[in-house]
């Protein structure tokens, strides 16, 4: 069924962009928690990772999960609604390196890392 958005009704036209972001939202929280779950997995590796501020950031986002990687530092906003995905993440203290977007997923496909099935060895990095 291929009908034009012109043809629309308004009505149709609302259902269809609350859809839209409805879908969207389910996304962001699925990577939230993704997100939560990689900095705790940080930290049971040794890994620094934490929850911390951004002042600067629109309100109700300014929550932030940073890991640090080997090979540099990525993080993510939180929205406050969503907060309890990070409850047994200690505060991250450190300051925003100021990565941008291309630079952290070039960090997180390249992490400087190699784990090890070892119990006594968790990770070790990865020198360059």
């Amino acid at each position: 069924m291929s009908d034009s958005l012109l043809s629309l009704s308004k009505f149709e036209l609302i259902r269809r962009l609350d859809a839209a972001y409805e879908r969207i939202n389910l996304t962001y929280t699925e990577r939230n928690k993704v997100v939560a779950l990689a900095a705790e997995l940080a930290l049971a590796c040794g890994l620094e990772a934490g929850l911390g501020r951004d002042w600067l950031a629109e309100e109700g986002w300014q929550h932030v999960v940073y890991i640090d990687l080997p090979v540099g530092q990525v993080s993510w906003h939180l929205p406050n609604e969503e907060l309890f995905f990070t409850r047994r993440l200690p505060m991250y203290r450190k300051p925003y390196d100021g990565h941008h977007q291309v630079e952290k997923y070039e960090r997180v496909l390249n992490p400087g890392l190699r784990i090890s099935h070892d119990e006594t060895e968790k990770v070790e990095s990865v020198s360059e």
